[in-house]
């Protein structure tokens, strides 16, 4: 009997100690506002799947380091052109939303990009970085989301360069009531969901999922309780026409 107790043991402490299945998601998310939709639009993914994933919100890239080394499971959301050199790391097909850079100013005649301009962008948007790089223009990081907009009260950048989903969820921490914005042209890219080399055989599986929520229209709801926030509390975001580099 002692023999039987004791195999039983070995056998159920595997379970009971089981890993989580971790996702990272950029820090430069986790604002007060984000945070929850975040997590609850990966929950959503892998519901199908029967995982309830933990979320947690790492530096941009510390945490793809883990992913791509398998220490964290899966990375939440990028962008292709910022995911090359992790070999590591596969891509889920279906993309879970498109992201367009966009420029936040405020006011009107401050709104426009060129080489001139002091711009600001928040630390660990790769996309942004990669943009300013890749055009060759004058940015500067900052923390996060509330201190990019801080930033720009205090006159110490012209414009924000952002993608055009997450910024405005941080405007009611930065106190202010009216931002202007504008989208970039040609600068639209779409957002995957990643796993580590060690979960494709989730990859099908996953697929399916988001384009089901594409389809069913509850993905895109997720995202524009996002883009609301800002509304709630008395905020204006005025949308500007489209532009291109200067």
């Amino acid at each position: 009997m002692k023999f039987i107790f004791c195999l039983l043991c070995i056998l159920v402490q595997p379970l009971s100690s089981a890993k989580p299945y971790t996702i990272n998601a950029s820090e430069a998310l986790s604002y007060q506002l984000g945070q929850q939709q975040v997590v609850a639009i990966m929950r959503e993914i892998y519901r199908p799947l029967n995982i309830t994933p933990h979320v947690i919100f790492m530096p941009s890239y510390r945490g793809l380091k883990h992913v791509d080394m398998g220490i964290l499971d899966a990375e939440g959301g990028r962008v292709d052109v910022v995911m090359k050199k992790y070999k590591n790391i596969i891509k889920v097909p279906a993309p879970i939303a498109s992201s367009q850079l966009a420029i936040f100013c405020l006011t009107e005649k401050a709104c426009t990009i060129n080489r001139d301009v002091s711009i600001i962008l928040i630390h660990g948007s790769l996309i942004s970085e990669y943009y300013c790089q890749r055009k060759r223009l004058n940015c500067t990081a900052v923390q996060n989301d509330v201190s990019a907009f801080q930033a720009l009260v205090k006159s110490k950048a012209h414009i924000l360069l952002a993608n055009n989903i997450f910024p405005t969820g941080a405007l009611c921490a930065s106190g202010l009531k009216k931002v202007y914005v504008r989208l970039l042209k040609d600068e639209r890219y779409p957002v995957y969901h990643y796993v580590h080399q060690s979960n494709e055989r989730l990859v099908k599986q996953l697929n399916q999922s988001i384009k089901d929520l594409q389809k069913s229209g509850k993905l895109r709801a997720l995202l524009e309780v996002l883009q609301r926030s800002f509304i709630k509390c008395g905020g204006q975001v005025i949308e500007l026409p489209d532009t291109y580099l200067k």
